[in-house]
């Protein structure tokens, strides 16, 4: 049975082990999830205003996962030269910057182009933040 006092207890605990770096992992891991989220509720209104039936809205969105497969495999390479803070700290950044391109998208090839851009920055950051939380 939960007490009141082990509560406390646990919480002075789990309060006394966040760090400054343990405190922006989290951030980081929480901004991507509401960017992605934030952008998943307006695919309806883009497949819209372009147009594009199921069929050619499922094939671009296959490039969310081809640009992060891409992302992945330079991410490595980008943090050994510049680090794992500041890799994340750029991939979190052109990654939220990137997060505005659905809305200037005119046809489905200006579509398919933003969504390679945001699936590769994804695939960087996921590394980015991962690699800096098992730090």
């Amino acid at each position: 049975m939960w007490s009141l006092k082990k509560v406390k207890l646990m919480m002075r605990s789990m309060s006394s082990n966040w760090n400054a770096s343990s405190l922006s992992v989290a951030t980081i891991f929480m901004v991507l999830s509401l960017l992605f989220g934030s952008w998943l509720a307006r695919l309806p209104a883009i497949q819209l205003s372009l147009g594009l039936g199921e069929s050619a809205l499922g094939f671009a969105l296959l490039r969310l996962p081809i640009g992060a497969f891409m992302g992945t495999q330079l991410s490595n390479w980008l943090i050994s030269k510049i680090g794992t803070g500041v890799s994340t700290f750029y991939a979190s950044l052109l990654f939220s910057r990137s997060m505005l391109l659905p809305a200037f998208v005119t046809d489905g090839i200006s579509l398919f182009i933003a969504l390679t851009i945001i699936g590769s920055l994804n695939g960087w950051m996921n590394v980015s933040m991962n690699t800096a939380a098992a730090n």
